[in-house]
């Protein structure tokens, strides 16, 4: 027991986080350390161990390809969600630290409903003129939008229920699989989780 919990631990320093959040937006991602590595710039060999840590506490697996490995999220493991909730709540606590104004502005807000930044914040490469594309699960828009108003950026907001956007996860709906693919959770966590586990397990 206190083997798996030190596994456990040595999965949530900010190095690991950072390995691992790259299978926290696309679930179904199939990559390698090496393009891990490179998109991330960091030494290869820390990476291959930190991917070892992931695979030993049963949140990765991986198939051999050669002398290389691909590897996945093992959606296979019921704790594999539970690592998903320290990820998304890490990539929140990121985005936040990187845009510090973006937090202020959406503090009441927040409070609301449920939301999730998608399109070119949540990749990571906004322009300066980019808006903030935000998802809100809440059917409130007259109060959201009037929260936003003195927005110090342009703010491209969608509503959807979380029956309506389930739906449209099902249907394979442009704007809900891009969420689906590339997307920051911002609260919320436990059902917009269950959401995306729902997506790509089929």
């Amino acid at each position: 027991m206190a083997k798996t919990s030190q596994n456990w631990l040595n999965g949530l320093d900010n190095v690991t986080l950072d390995i691992a959040a790259v299978f926290a937006s696309n679930y179904s991602i199939k990559t390698y350390g090496s393009e891990i590595a490179k998109d991330l710039d960091l030494p290869q060999r820390t990476v291959s161990r930190k991917l070892n840590i992931l695979t030993k506490i049963g949140v990765l697996t991986y198939m051999p390809e050669g002398r290389n490995k691909l590897y996945s999220l093992n959606k296979n493991n019921p704790l594999s969600k539970t690592y998903l909730t320290f990820l998304e709540t890490y990539k929140a606590i990121c985005f936040f630290l990187k845009w510090p104004k973006i937090a202020l502005m959406l503090e009441s807000v927040l409070k609301e409903c449920g939301c999730v930044v998608f399109g070119s914040y949540a990749a990571g490469n906004p322009k300066g003129g980019s808006d903030l594309d935000l998802l809100f699960f809440s059917k409130k828009e007259s109060k959201v939008k009037e929260a936003l108003k003195t927005a110090f950026i342009e703010v491209h907001a969608q509503f959807l229920s979380y029956n309506e956007f389930n739906q449209s996860l099902k249907n394979k709906k442009t704007l809900a699989t891009e969420i689906a693919f590339k997307h920051i959770i911002l609260n919320d966590f436990d059902n917009i989780i269950n959401l995306f586990w729902g997506y790509y397990l089929g």
